[in-house]
């Protein structure tokens, strides 16, 4: 039988769902971070591309970018932080948020940051809050810069998204992208 003095715990239970509901944290080159990167990019690289590109030539991609060693690469370079965005502990998409790529002219000599591989899986692509979070996360990590840029292919169904979300697009006429796509820029200022 309890004691009157018995001291109980109850687990508190969030205030905000959509907090508990949708998380984005940073991940690393664990052999789960690893496993659910690979997962998310080889899987969001076929929606993305799968309509654009012959099968080889999104197979090739695919083990250029995404391989295990390119990863644990990619992961451990000091320039780059991975993200992954969650809905209800699933992973839902993710991003790089990094110093490499040729930046656009118009950025030279500010300090600047890349959102590179910014992608959601169709299967949460219903739910703007998945992609608002993952992005907000971005632009957090961010600002203390002068900048933020995105370099992606010119029909990359998030483009509006991202001009919603005060980036301009800028452009990329003769700028290679990573595939042989027509690709445009896209700039936020932080002021």
């Amino acid at each position: 039988m309890p004691f009157a003095n018995d001291i109980h715990f109850v687990q508190a239970k969030p205030t905000n769902t959509l907090e508990t509901r949708i998380q984005t944290k940073f991940t690393i080159a664990t052999d789960d971070g690893i496993r659910i990167i690979k997962t998310l990019s080889s899987n969001l690289a076929t929606e993305k591309f799968s309509a654009l590109l012959d099968e080889a030539a999104l197979t090739e991609y695919i083990q250029n970018n995404y391989s295990d060693q390119q990863l644990i690469n990619g992961m451990n370079a000091l320039g780059n932080q991975w993200l992954v965005v969650y809905k209800d502990g699933e992973p839902a998409g993710y991003c790089r948020i990094t110093d490499k790529g040729t930046k656009p002219a118009e950025l030279a000599g500010k300090r600047t940051a890349r959102i590179a591989d910014f992608g959601i899986l169709k299967n949460f692509r219903g739910d703007d809050d998945v992609r608002k979070s993952l992005l907000d996360k971005c632009i957090n990590i961010s600002r203390n810069l002068d900048a933020i840029w995105i370099h992606e292919y010119a029909d990359n169904p998030d483009l509006s998204f991202f001009e919603s979300n005060q980036f301009g697009k800028i452009n990329t006429e003769g700028q290679p992208f990573e595939l042989p796509l027509p690709s445009v820029w896209l700039i936020r200022m932080n002021v």
